[in-house]
């Protein structure tokens, strides 16, 4: 980066270029002692879940979040190297969040699922990944320009020069409001904790919308921890609403998305909504709109 700065010769001004050093995530490792050449930028984004949804499992969830990391579909990470991984958050920020040392690899056996992603992970690569102390004054606080290749999510640092664009602090993200809140039942207990405090606080009415079947269900939160309660006990498969079942039948939590609202009518539904959730499948992002006969107004 140049810029430049006013000198005088003989009274008149003159710019004189000055060069000024940008910050890059190599000089970090080099400051610490580490080769570039022996470390792989890893940078964690998923469509298959919603924007943010990696970040709040590091942040709260890590063994989830590393079991996510370590199993690849492809032989990518090799064993003695390192691997800076990042996290790209709500805000579209790229976030270090830890060095790791591959330090074996093996395969997954059959029946293997993915915790965050609930896919088949049967026969992928299940890498053992150990956290490392270098840079770890880092974490969750220097984010880097990743560059316009975000489909090339492992990259090799010793050929590349991410700038570090800034390094400080970095916050969960704002709770959406009831207004807009909606999220995957599986997601509840890997929300940032300040959004579990909202939902522990208030008790009301939300529906649960299968995803795959379209099914819709209203229920009501009552007990102690309010939403948050409630719906915890879905995550594991435990009972809640439909006269003390669980979500709508055949279906698991995985499939199920929950929204707040309120609304005057207590019976299973089974309207479709026509929304788009980011796998493809039936969302509830809007799905109060298919509520007839009762009124949505919201929590």
């Amino acid at each position: 980066m140049v810029t430049a700065r006013r000198a005088c010769v003989d009274s008149k001004p003159l710019i004189v270029p000055v060069e000024v050093q940008v910050l890059t995530f190599n000089d970090l490792l080099v400051l610490a002692g580490i080769d570039p050449a022996q470390v792989r930028l890893v940078r964690h984004q998923d469509n298959r879940l919603w924007p943010g949804r990696l970040y709040e499992a590091w942040r709260n969830d890590r063994d989830a979040f590393e079991d996510y990391q370590s199993v690849q579909s492809k032989s990518r990470f090799p064993v003695g190297e390192l691997l800076a991984s990042f996290v790209v958050t709500e805000a579209r920020k790229t976030v270090f969040v830890g060095l790791y040392r591959v330090t074996g690899v093996d395969t997954l056996p059959a029946g293997s699922v993915d915790f965050l992603v609930r896919h088949d992970t049967s026969g992928h690569f299940k890498y053992d990944l150990q956290l490392i102390d270098q840079l770890g004054d880092y974490r969750d606080r220097a984010v880097i320009e990743w560059g316009a290749a975000v489909r090339s999510w492992v990259q090799r640092a010793g050929n590349q020069t991410k700038p570090v664009i800034e390094i400080a602090e970095q916050y969960e993200p704002r709770f959406p409001g009831f207004r807009e809140f909606v999220r995957p039942i599986n997601d509840v207990p890997t929300l940032p904790n300040g959004w579990q405090q909202v939902l522990r606080s208030v008790k009301g009415v939300y529906l649960l919308v299968d995803v795959e079947s379209g099914q819709h269900y209203v229920g009501s939160a009552k007990g102690a921890d309010s939403l948050l309660g409630r719906w915890m006990s879905y995550t594991d498969g435990g009972t809640g609403v439909m006269s003390g079942s669980r979500p709508p039948q055949g279906r698991g939590a995985g499939t199920t998305r929950c929204r707040c609202s309120r609304s005057s009518t207590r019976t299973p539904l089974t309207t479709r909504s026509s929304e788009s959730s980011p796998t493809g499948r039936t969302s509830c992002s809007h799905v109060s709109s298919a509520l007839t006969g009762s009124s949505q107004m919201r929590v």
